[in-house]
């Protein structure tokens, strides 16, 4: 109960937009087997976490979030003194998640606490815990040439528009959506495409609904009268551990994983989906 509501805290504190998915929706299953051992290779006590290099707000939050509160859970389950260290990944040769993927597969970092969206593809490479937030895609239209009108998404296929997108992301896929504008990609992430929004230097940027939202309700960015709208379904993100996962004498420690993940999130909120054109001002 403790646990859950610092997490449930902590997530509105942090003030994203969307409810806590509910861990069914991920695995089917109510009932999750703790396995009888804590299996995993760390030294002197310290276990890996990692995420991208200038996650940005309000992503670092969240992921500190959740890395402080995993390695709580595993503590006191499992009756050891484990502390974390955080890497921060330097994505710009191999994208968002074929860093993130290489990172655990080599033994680099044990978990990837930071908010990766799950999908068939990439479950089929990594090992995703319980989801812990719902997001959905996203743009800010900026006020750098105002005349050219962009209210949906589809108004971004324009002659004459710069639209960022972060290379290794979901964020790719409607690239050919959008054809007809030129294409600024970031092999950075966002964060480097909304310094450029703040100079005026990009008419738009397709990213995660919560981080264009704390980057336009931020005074610093001088972009309060630029306009932030999600479009599609929404997505579940969750942290990941490699695929090859060595088993133990119980479920498998990949899996303990996704159980230990749940009781950030035993007291949920419904989930609902929401199909969102929804513009947010604030």
């Amino acid at each position: 109960m403790t646990r859950d509501n610092e997490y449930l805290d902590g997530y509105r504190n942090i003030g994203l937009v969307f409810p806590i998915p509910e861990c069914i929706t991920y695995y089917g299953i109510t009932n999750y087997p703790y396995p009888a051992n804590f299996d995993f290779n760390y030294k002197e006590n310290n276990f890996t976490m990692c995420w991208q290099l200038n996650a940005g707000s309000p992503r670092q939050q969240v992921h500190e979030l959740i890395s402080n509160l995993l390695v709580k859970i595993l503590n006191r389950r499992y009756n050891i003194t484990l502390n974390y260290i955080v890497k921060l990944l330097d994505t710009s040769k191999l994208g968002y998640f074929g860093t993130m993927k290489n990172a655990v597969d080599s033994g680099e970092c044990h978990v990837i606490t930071a908010t990766t969206i799950i999908d068939k593809e990439r479950a089929a490479q990594v090992h995703f815990q319980c989801p812990f937030q719902i997001s959905s895609y996203g743009f800010i239209r900026t006020t750098l040439d105002p005349h050219i009108i962009v209210n949906t998404v589809k108004d971004l296929n324009k002659v004459g528009l710069t639209v960022g997108i972060s290379t290794g992301t979901f964020y790719e896929t409607f690239i050919p959506e959008i054809s007809a504008a030129t294409i600024i990609k970031s092999p950075t992430g966002t964060q480097a495409l909304l310094k450029l929004a703040a100079q005026g230097k990009i008419h738009a940027i397709i990213a995660d609904i919560n981080d264009l939202i704390s980057f336009k309700r931020n005074p610093a960015n001088n972009c309060s009268d630029c306009h932030v709208r999600s479009f599609g379904s929404t997505v579940e993100m969750a942290s990941f551990t490699t695929k090859n996962i060595v088993s133990s004498n119980a479920p498998s420690v990949g899996v303990a994983f996704g159980v230990l993940l749940v009781a950030l999130t035993i007291f949920l909120i419904t989930r609902r989906k929401f199909k969102a054109t929804k513009e947010y001002k604030k």
